[in-house]
């Protein structure tokens, strides 16, 4: 694999200097550390809305989201991403990006059909969470 990292913008508009919503950003991470990160997974469920409606979201099939806390552990790789994503965003949204707010989520597709549809990601967390203005994505398998 050639890439194991995209960098999305939420927010896409006609004002963004690239002229498009994504960023094929190359690898950063190695496989061992993709490894860890799996490793580290825990609260394995069925993607659901939100916090607040949490009905299954059907913009994911044959799929289960964990989450990876920032702890001692994780903490380098939060370092890492958010290290990145700063860059890409100076480089190409210029968006006013204050920190990372949500933990990592993991998502795993099953065989033969798992993936995801297009969705944008507002308020996942419901009332407790802000609106996402950027989103990395980071193929670890």
């Amino acid at each position: 694999m050639e890439s194991n990292c995209f960098f999305f913008n939420d927010v896409v508009h006609s004002e963004n200097k690239a002229g498009v919503g994504y960023h094929l950003c190359g690898p950063v991470l190695s496989p061992k550390q993709c490894d860890d990160i799996v490793d580290q997974a825990v609260g394995w469920h069925t993607p659901i809305l939100s916090q607040d409606d949490p009905r299954p979201n059907e913009s994911y099939t044959n799929a289960k989201i964990g989450y990876v806390y920032l702890n001692e552990k994780s903490l380098p790789y939060y370092d890492i991403l958010t290290q990145h994503a700063r860059r890409w965003n100076d480089e190409y949204w210029h968006m006013d990006v204050l920190g990372v707010f949500e933990c990592f989520d993991l998502i795993q597709y099953s065989a033969p059909h798992g993936g995801m549809h297009w969705h944008f990601d507002l308020s996942t967390g419901g009332t407790t969470t802000a609106n996402r203005k950027v989103n990395i994505i980071t193929q670890l398998s």
